[in-house]
């Protein structure tokens, strides 16, 4: 029989500094700062304070918009910041933000995902597509191979241990073989079943989550 454990959570709101209260992502970064990704604002928080980052029409060097839909940090120490117009990049070492509002590829783009799974690339899944930011040469891209979904919503994707691709749109599972360079559609949910999120386990097991229950 199972035991059952009580748990004791400490709730933090805007009374306690937090910009808005509405949480859609939240990550930590290599120095142990939690990223916290809200409807009005990016939180950084050290566990006493938080600092917000939010957009101002007056000042280019602030976020595109305040709605937060994802963050990651890159290999280079960076922030991105995805909202649901645009991706954004902080450099931590100069305090400067970044908003990708010239390049057609990005511009206004609504971020679902932004993960880095080698050194220099950056992976974002838009719902225009996938792109890849090149931290080398400062440039976006269309994945090579993986034409199936270069104008879908992709909801989130994964690399396993063999460099294959599971990629989420809302109603769709595709899987790309890295060896083979083709790309398949194993799932096409109902009209009632939406995507959202991928992970690979320590067993190479896939989970989805939708808003219609855990796939597995």
């Amino acid at each position: 029989m199972a035991q059952k454990v009580n748990l004791k959570f400490n709730r933090f709101s805007i009374e306690d500094g937090l910009s808005q209260n509405t949480i859609n992502t939240i990550m930590e970064d290599r120095d142990g700062f939690l990223w916290i990704g809200t409807d009005d604002g990016l939180n950084k928080f050290d566990g006493f304070e938080y600092k917000v980052y939010q957009y101002s029409v007056h000042n280019k060097n602030s976020l595109s918009n305040n709605q937060i839909t994802a963050v990651e940090q890159d290999t280079e120490g960076n922030i991105w910041v995805g909202t649901i117009v645009g991706l954004n990049k902080i450099n931590l070492k100069t305090n400067k933000t970044t908003r990708f509002q010239t390049d057609s590829l990005i511009a206004n783009h609504n971020i679902n995902t932004i993960k880095q799974f080698n050194e220099n690339k950056v992976w974002i899944a838009t719902n225009k597509g996938l792109r890849v930011y090149d931290l080398d040469k400062k440039t976006f891209s269309k994945p090579t191979g993986l034409d199936r979904v270069t104008d879908k919503s992709v909801t989130d994707f994964v690399i396993d241990k063999n460099n294959n691709i599971w990629i989420t749109t809302q109603t769709e599972l595709f899987y790309y073989n890295s060896k083979t360079k083709n790309i398949s559609l194993l799932i096409k949910s109902n009209e009632e079943t939406f995507f959202r999120k991928l992970i690979i386990d320590s067993r190479n097991n896939l989970w989805i989550g939708s808003n219609n229950g855990l796939h597995h």
